[in-house]
Parts: C-alpha cells; sequence; structure tokens
C-alpha cells in the first residue's frame, strides 16, 4: 500500500510539473536565445529523469520495470539537446539519429508485448521486427546513403513505428483498455514532434519552438511511464489482496481440517471442539463416544488400504447423515456443514452428546445413540465382489464422573472401547477400577509374562463324575498361578486369563493351554480311557479365526478325534455379542468339536439361542444348594434349568458340588453329572493317568 501511494504521488509530482513546465518555464525561455534555452532544458531533463530512474531501479525485483529503455530516451534526448546547440555539417543526421533512436526506445519501453500465448507472441514479434527494419533502415539511409531524400524517409519511419505500435494496442483494447487511451495520447504527442522535426528540417520551425515541443513529448512520456507503474503497482496490490484472501479462507480451512478418506473432520479438530464446548458449558454434562467397526481389519487384508478406504469412506457417510440430524451432538465444524462425527486415529470415530438438552437419563441417551449409529450403517457394504457387513463397538466417558477436560474424556472413552474390543461387548462405560493399576498389579503381570514364557504355569483337572453310576465323563482343565488366591479355580484362571491378555501374553498362554489338553487326551486314550477334556477359553482369543485351525492341527499330530476337546463358552456372551458367538459355536461344531454353555441359568436368550443350535451339554453352578437360607428357592431354580435341559435332551453337569448335603440336593432334583471336592480334589495334569488307573480300581472293586 505505500509503494502504492508513493508511485501516486510521484505520479502527481510529474503533472504538477508539467503544468508548471507549459504556463510558466517554455513562455519565458522562449524569448530567449537557444543556447540558454537548450542549455536549461538539459539541465531539466535531467532533473525530471534521475527520479524515474531511481524508481525503475527500486522497482525492478517488484514489478516488471524496465529502467535500459528510460537511460536510452534520456540520453538521445540529451544529445539532441545538444545537437539543437551546436550547429555542424552533421546537425541534420544527428538530430534525426537521436530522435529515431528516442521514439524506437519509447517504442520498446512502454508498447505492450504478450507472451503469454504462442500465436500472439509470434505475432507481436511479426510487428516489432518492423518497427526495427524501419529503424535500421533510417539509420543506414543517414550515414551510408546521402544521396536518399531523409526527409521523406523521417515520415516513412515515423508512421511505421506509430503504426506498429497503434496496431498493438487495438489488438490489445479488449484485455486492457486504459492501455489503448493512454496510448492515444502518447503517440499522438510523439507524432507532433516527429511533424515538428520534420518542419524544422525545411525550414519552417523555430528551434525554440522545436526544442519546447521536444521536452513537452518528453513530458507526456513520463507521465505515461508513471501512470504506467501505478497500474502495474495497483495490479500488483490486487494480487497481494487476493493472495492475503485465500491465506485467509487457507488459515481458517485449516483450523477445520478435514480427514483426506473419511472427509469428517480430523482428531485434533474434535478436541479442539470439545474443549471448547466444555469451557463455554461448564455445568452441562457431556457425553464422549467413541466407536469403531471391530471387523474392518478383514477388509485391508483382502483389498488393501487404498481400496478398503472406499468402504471406509462409504460408512462414514453414513454415519455422518445419522449424526446430523441428533441436535444433542456437537458440531465439531466451524460453521457449515454441520460435521457432527469427528475420525480419530485409525478406525476410531467420536460423537460428543450434550446430556444437559434432554431431561431422559443419561444411560438412556447412550442406549439410543448407539442404536442410530448402528442402525445407520447398512446391513451389507460392497466394493466390487467383496461385502462386509460392519459391527460397531462403543466406548463411553461422561464429563464430571470419568474426567474434566475433552482430552480425558476422549483418552478414557478410548479405554472403554479397547475394554468393549477386548470383552466382545457392544457398549462399554469407563470404569476407574480397572483403569487403575499399583505397582503390585504391575509386577504380578510382568511375573506372569516371565511364567508363560518359561512354561512354568500349573494346570489342573476337575474330574466330572455321574454320581448315579460313578462313570467319568471327562476332565476340566484349568490353569493356575500360585503367586494368585481365590476359592475358586475357576475365578483364579478368569485372573490369570486377565493379566496375560493386559501382559500381552494371553495367544501364547492360550497355546500351551490347547497342547496341554491335547497331551491329557492322548495320555489317557492310550491307556484305553477314553475320556473328554473341557477347555473354558479366554473370550479374546475365542473368536480368532486360527484357534480352530491351530486345535485341529494338535489334534491330529496327538492322533486325537476333535469330539473328545470340549469347548466351554460362557452363557454371558449371548447377551452381549450374540451373532459372533453363534458364528464361533457353528464354526467349532462344523470341525467335530464339542460345544459347552458354561455357567447356563436359562435366561430367555440363552433358551432362545438353545432351540435353534444344538450344544454338546450345558454346565451349572450348583453351590448354592447348600445354602439352607435360600435352598428352596435355589433348587427350584436349578430344578427347573435340569427339567429344561432333559427336555432337550442335553447333559447336564453341575460344578460346585463341594460337600454331601450339596450333591444330595442336586440327585434329589435329578441331577447327575457333577464336578466339585465332594468327589476329588483338583488333579495335577502330570498325575492324570495314575489317577484313572486307581480310580478304575476303586470303580471295579466298588
Amino acid at each position: 500500500m505505500a509503494l502504492l501511494n508513493f508511485s501516486r504521488i510521484y505520479s502527481s509530482f510529474y503533472k504538477c510539473t508539467f503544468v508548471a513546465f507549459v504556463f510558466t518555464v517554455l513562455p519565458v525561455n522562449a524569448a530567449s536565445n537557444s543556447y540558454s534555452f537548450a542549455e536549461f532544458n538539459i539541465a531539466f531533463i535531467l532533473g525530471l529523469t534521475l527520479p524515474l530512474v531511481i524508481m525503475a531501479c527500486a522497482l525492478k525485483k517488484t514489478l516488471s520495470v524496465k529502467w535500459l529503455y528510460p537511460a536510452i530516451a534520456c540520453l538521445f534526448i540529451l544529445v539532441q539537446l545538444y545537437a539543437f546547440d551546436h550547429s555542424t555539417q552533421w546537425q541534420h543526421q544527428l538530430v534525426l539519429g537521436c530522435a529515431a533512436s528516442y521514439i524506437t526506445s519509447i517504442y520498446y519501453w512502454l508498447v505492450p508485448f504478450d507472451k503469454s500465448q504462442q500465436v500472439r507472441g509470434s505475432r507481436d514479434k511479426f510487428i516489432h521486427s518492423i518497427a526495427s527494419f524501419a529503424f535500421c533502415a533510417l539509420l543506414l539511409s543517414l550515414w551510408l546513403f546521402r544521396q536518399v531524400d531523409v526527409y521523406i524517409l523521417w515520415l516513412m519511419f515515423v508512421a511505421l513505428v506509430v503504426g506498429c505500435a497503434l496496431t498493438l494496442l487495438v489488438l490489445k483494447k479488449q484485455r486492457v483498455k486504459y492501455e489503448l487511451y493512454a496510448g492515444l495520447v502518447l503517440w499522438s504527442a510523439l507524432s507532433l514532434y516527429a511533424v515538428c522535426i520534420y518542419l524544422w528540417l525545411n525550414t519552417k520551425m523555430e528551434i525554440n519552438w522545436l526544442i519546447g515541443i521536444t521536452i513537452v513529448s518528453f513530458v507526456i512520456v513520463i507521465l505515461m511511464a508513471s501512470r504506467q507503474v501505478v497500474f502495474q503497482m495497483h495490479s500488483q496490490l490486487v494480487s497481494y489482496r487476493q493472495k492475503a484472501m485465500d491465506d485467509n479462507f487457507q488459515t481458517k480451512k485449516a483450523m477445520t481440517p478435514l480427514d483426506q478418506v473419511t472427509n469428517l473432520p480430523t482428531h485434533q479438530q474434535g478436541l479442539n471442539q470439545l474443549s471448547m464446548a466444555i469451557k463455554t458449558s461448564p455445568k452441562a454434562r457431556f457425553i464422549t463416544v467413541v466407536f469403531k467397526p471391530i471387523n474392518f481389519h478383514e477388509v485391508n487384508k483382502v483389498l488393501g488400504h487404498q481400496n478398503s478406504d472406499i468402504l471406509l469412506l462409504q460408512l462414514a457417510y453414513n454415519l455422518q447423515k445419522c449424526a446430523a440430524e441428533d441436535s444433542m451432538l456437537l458440531n465439531f465444524n466451524f460453521g457449515e456443514p454441520r460435521l457432527k462425527v469427528s475420525r480419530l486415529q485409525g478406525l476410531d470415530f467420536m460423537v460428543a452428546l450434550d446430556s444437559s438438552l434432554s431431561k431422559h437419563p443419561v444411560k438412556s441417551l447412550v442406549e439410543l445413540l448407539c442404536r442410530k449409529l448402528t442402525d445407520s450403517v447398512p446391513k451389507a457394504m460392497s466394493f466390487k465382489s467383496f461385502s462386509l457387513n460392519f459391527e460397531l463397538a462403543f466406548g463411553v466417558a461422561i464429563s464430571g464422573v470419568h474426567g474434566s477436560s475433552a482430552d480425558q474424556l476422549v483418552a478414557h472413552a478410548s479405554d472403554a472401547l479397547l475394554d468393549a474390543e477386548r470383552g466382545h461387548l457392544r457398549l462399554c462405560y469407563y470404569d476407574y477400577k480397572a483403569a487403575i493399576y499399583s505397582e503390585q498389579q504391575l509386577s504380578k503381570m510382568e511375573q506372569l509374562k516371565q511364567d508363560v514364557l518359561s512354561e512354568h504355569m500349573t494346570w489342573l483337572a476337575h474330574p466330572q463324575v455321574s454320581l448315579v453310576t460313578k462313570r467319568l465323563l471327562g476332565f476340566q482343565l484349568v490353569v493356575s498361578w500360585p503367586k494368585l488366591v481365590g476359592t475358586e479355580l475357576s475365578e483364579l484362571q478368569n485372573e490369570v486369563f486377565k493379566l496375560a491378555e493386559y501382559s500381552g501374553e494371553i495367544h501364547r498362554l492360550t497355546q500351551q493351554y490347547i497342547k496341554q489338553a491335547v497331551s491329557i487326551l492322548a495320555s489317557s486314550h492310550r491307556d484305553n480311557f477314553h475320556v473328554e477334556v473341557s477347555l473354558n477359553l479366554s473370550v479374546q482369543v475365542l473368536f480368532e479365526p486360527e484357534l480352530v485351525n491351530f486345535m485341529l492341527l494338535e489334534l491330529e499330530r496327538a492322533n486325537v478325534l476333535p469330539k473328545y476337546l470340549v469347548i466351554e463358552i460362557d452363557e454371558a456372551l449371548f447377551f452381549s455379542n450374540l451373532r459372533s458367538t453363534q458364528i464361533a459355536i457353528d464354526q467349532l461344531q462344523a470341525n467335530g468339536f464339542s460345544v459347552a454353555i458354561n455357567q447356563f441359568t436359562g435366561g430367555y436368550e440363552a433358551l432362545r439361542y438353545l432351540r435353534k443350535v444344538a450344544v454338546n451339554r450345558v454346565q451349572i453352578d450348583a453351590r448354592e444348594l447348600g445354602n439352607d437360607k435360600e435352598q428352596h428357592a435355589d433348587k427350584a431354580i436349578i430344578d427347573a434349568l435340569i427339567n429344561v435341559a432333559r427336555k432337550m435332551d442335553l447333559p447336564v453337569i453341575a460344578s460346585g458340588i463341594n460337600n454331601q448335603t450339596i450333591a444330595d440336593n442336586y440327585l434329589s432334583i435329578g441331577g447327575d453329572f457333577a464336578q466339585g471336592k465332594k468327589i476329588t480334589g483338583p488333579i495335577a495334569a502330570q498325575e492324570i493317568n495314575a489317577w484313572l488307573i486307581a480310580w478304575a480300581k476303586k470303580i471295579s472293586a466298588g
């Protein structure tokens, strides 16, 4: 802006100078002798040109200002004024040569030349070549061909140069009109200057008037040049302003960055908006929900990341379309469009709900939101010949309960989502108790990791026996760890599995678990004891696709049929992840494995599933049959479970038969197979064969 103002002041200065020159200096000096008048105007030209040359040099790097041509024009005007003042035999040739050089330098200085297109550039070069030819022809005629009438040649030269200049101006008038108007003024003044020289050569004009006209034309040239600089600066300023506006737009756009794959706000933008909302409404309770498609990794394996991004974009579009309709969800975008889903790292997405806008309980709002998001995903999303059913898992953190800052809420909701994935659950709330680990617990995790790596785990087996016929059905194999203390081996095993999951050794521990079970089967079958071994696997590995292949490979090596290996599945999985549980059971049974439902309570969902898929057995907990205060109620419940299982022709195994009272109550309601301390305590894996031989002798002696 300062540069533009300077140029305008400079242009105004030359306008004032021109007016003062015309109305004061020129009339006064016209009456003086030629010598003083020419000398005065030489000083005037130098004073007038020096700022222009300095300005051209200063603006050379900023604008396309040419400094060479102004210097040449000034030089030849000065030489011409000198020639006017000194009469010699070469005066006419010197005046015409300087005038021709002066006009030609102005032509190349101020006439537009277009290089933007090849056609226009070639045309402009051709026109310029005509002007250059006319200039060269005139100079040669002046100094070499004295017999030629240089006066007529001078008029022809002027006509060609002015014609070339006006032609280029007219051709460019549709693009820059001000150049046409300014060019007409400029070349009219130069044409008048050329005519005056012709008149002076023919002694029809006084020298002082010719000098005056020369100075006037030079001042007009400088005014036009200054005007051109002003317009160039103005164009440059407009360009700067446009660039500033573009940069400002890009800056605002950068404040709301969109993910390149999903076109959703990024992790950082989601955090910023949530943090701003918490600061703006400190009394509001924001519910942060982090969720992801838990089965999307299969797409990356099959299609690769580039193609799977197309499916991810479809998923993001459906999620955003559903979320946009909820007025209680936080907008993660500045202005429009309203984007209410933010993409975190990887496959994680986030929404934030302002529960203060509703009178309904928080859990009801969360359940409704999760159901809407789940229903918004199409049943099958396809790409080429690949189709996938997306399943969403959700983690929830609530401001004021699970954290006060946006970072804490998102981190805790992500932890809850991780727990949901591990437990194959649809929805999990953040739990401080599960997240806080003492130094002692961390030490236990490290110790467990070392014991798993060195295979120093303890394996115990519960015999499963008929209380009526004393027939041995098989064993339930559990893992024990001396560093944990508990009342029930099943509870200890769950704790061991949980520590193994957190330490990252659950898969290695599961492999050892399966190998130990196969080893027991192979050893007992060699001794003609065709028993079964039951395994209660961790939920984290139960749904792994490699699990079945690994078990089949180990059984094949040991020459044992899969039907002797019983996989126990907790009834709770039916409620948390019915679809995945059904797929896992179908896969196990299709490969010949036996399946048992553990901790069976006879719930509606479990009974409904039992009517669809025939599992091999169910296992119930009979420990409450020893409680005298609640014996009647527990006895009725277990009696109902046994009757339901009997009607469905399913064997029932009762765990927790630890004393005679429980055994009697269990038998009185029609129970048969059982395991517990009343039969025998847990047996070390390496002692099972000896126990089998002793048990067989005991039954034979019976």
